[in-house]
């Protein structure tokens, strides 16, 4: 076995790890699957191997690789370390508050094996006031509150603390979880490592994409290129591209609608999301329809299909406000970012079945084409998923105190976003230079998606289930 073929099969190896820690997570408990999969030693063991081989291998090719591609690997390492960070030295914890109790200055914190110690602050807090805040005319909570007293050095100051905003003091967080009466739950964090350089390779990824995607030598601007020199020799007809802009201009319609009725930008559950990928598939046929033959009517066939599987999903209740953890600008750009990534991902692999099952064999040129549409389309898929999978991240860290917490949801995306990063190193994988093996591999991958977006809702569950 060659040395270069380690890192991916060591991602192979993960991929399926974290696929089965999913299903441990769901059957038995959070807390078995992180022990026995999530952050056991033999994950941990294979991250370090596909980490330092990968690292051998870039190395290597670091003549052959430009500035961006060094960056985007470099950002992967990063993020781990930050991960490594987080795992070796935080703190995490429950603590219970009640408005009539004295100010604490500590809470009991239970480690991985379930020893148990008294974790102080360097100041105490005492729980003022919480409330409960409804939308105007309705049952429905806005937003929950509760003002914090931190006593330090003699002085005392008074915090407020609501979902997504939590109270920041001395390197610790308080999120505010849950309220019940004049009782209030808060999730404690103290993470002095590991949220910084997490961050840091964060914005490393970012940069990379972005410099992999705008360099004018790069792969990605040859392919966009040779895509843009392209015409269709049969142009779309006028009432099918009529047919397509009247389907897209109805299912924006219909989001609007959801919009103004619940006060929100449509996107907080499976049906709305649906519907955005619906848009974006039409959007991405017309933008390309003088230079893809057929893909007005891929368009209009596609969408319309995502349109009424939508349907299916469509929530029994009316548009309402959204759920106070829900309620974030966040929303709109994490959601929005995902289901673009996702939309290229479905083209991709439409556009593999048809390369796949065409009666006709393609020739040479022809075959280089659909290859270089698959490759194009990839590329787009990782910067925006990785994107929407990186700011829902900071989302989570914002809401909760923790970046990542191996949702079902979150554990797929990332499934996903591994499966589709391998058939961009065709120059260490062989297969993927062979294009019927990458037809098929992007096709069969797809139902990583699949369960992403619909196995998860109904057979893991998880926090992310309403999406």
């Amino acid at each position: 076995m060659s040395f270069q073929k380690i890192p991916f099969l060591s991602l192979i190896f993960l991929i399926v790890l974290l696929a089965v820690g999913s299903v441990v997570e769901h059957y038995s408990c959070t807390a078995a699957a992180r022990e026995w999969v999530y952050v056991a030693p033999w994950t941990l063991g294979l991250w370090a191997v596909a980490v330092s081989t990968g690292v051998w291998q870039v190395w290597k090719r670091r003549r052959q690789l430009h500035c961006s591609g060094v960056l985007l690997h470099v950002a992967f390492v990063v993020m781990l370390s930050g991960a490594l960070l987080t795992h070796a030295f935080s703190i995490e914890g429950r603590l219970e508050l009640h408005t009539t109790a004295e100010a604490v200055d500590g809470f009991i914190h239970c480690d991985d094996e379930g020893r148990a110690r008294v974790v102080h602050f360097p100041f105490a807090v005492k729980l003022d006031s919480c409330a409960v805040l409804l939308h105007p005319n309705s049952a429905r909570p806005k937003d929950y509150q509760a003002h914090l007293r931190v006593i330090a050095n003699d002085h005392s100051y008074i915090y407020k603390v609501q979902m997504n905003q939590p109270l920041r003091r001395a390197g610790w967080r308080f999120y505010l979880m849950n309220l019940q009466g004049q009782r209030a739950s808060f999730s404690v964090v103290h993470d002095p490592w590991g949220i910084a350089v997490t961050y840091l390779g964060y914005a490393f990824f970012l940069l990379a994409m972005l410099a992999v995607l705008c360099k004018r030598e790069g792969r990605f601007r040859i392919l966009f290129s040779q895509l843009r020199k392209v015409a269709t020799k049969k142009p779309p007809q006028v009432p099918e591209v009529a047919l397509l802009v009247l389907l897209c201009v109805a299912v924006v319609s219909v989001l609007a609608y959801r919009g103004i009725c619940g006060g929100y930008f449509p996107a907080s559950n499976g049906h709305e999301t649906l519907l955005w990928l619906a848009v974006v598939v039409m959007a991405s046929a017309l933008a390309v329809a003088r230079r893809i033959s057929g893909s007005v009517r891929m368009g209009w066939l596609l969408g319309g299909i995502v349109f009424g599987v939508a349907w299916m999903f469509v929530p029994k209740e009316s548009p309402q406000s959204l759920l106070p953890v829900l309620d974030s600008p966040l929303l709109a750009l994490h959601v929005l970012l995902v289901v673009v990534g996702y939309a290229c991902i479905l083209l991709a692999s439409l556009t593999s079945a048809q390369a796949l099952f065409r009666k006709k064999k393609a020739d040479h040129e022809e075959t280089n084409s659909l290859v270089d549409r698959i490759l194009l389309l990839l590329y787009l898929s990782l910067f925006f998923l990785g994107a929407g999978i990186l700011l829902g991240a900071v989302w989570a860290n914002l809401s909760w105190g923790t970046y990542w917490s191996w949702d079902p949801k979150e554990t797929w995306a990332l499934i996903t976003w591994m499966l589709y990063a391998l058939p961009l190193h065709a120059h260490s994988v062989s297969l993927f230079q062979r294009p019927r093996f990458l037809y098929a591999y992007c096709l069969v991958a797809f139902l990583a998606v699949l369960m992403t977006y619909f196995g998860v809702n109904y057979l893991l569950g998880g926090m992310h289930s309403y999406a």
